[in-house]
């Protein structure tokens, strides 16, 4: 979280909405007597990810280039 910078509310939000898309799964567990929301990536969040990340990488690899 404090790596993105994000309020707790931001995080919420963008998590639950890559839970309504089908990327993340979410469990409710109990942790040293408080509910803790889980998060697990789905085989579909996978699969984005993966072309986020190599388009992440193209970009930044041609990026400052001149043609």
């Amino acid at each position: 979280k404090a790596a993105l910078d994000l309020s707790d509310g931001a995080l919420y939000a963008n998590l639950q909405a890559l839970v309504k898309t089908g990327y993340l799964t979410e469990s409710v567990e109990n942790f040293e007597g408080k509910e803790q929301a889980l998060y697990k990536i789905t085989p579909a969040g996978k699969e984005e990810w993966f072309k986020v990340k190599n388009w992440l990488y193209k970009l930044s690899s041609e990026g400052g280039h001149e043609k």
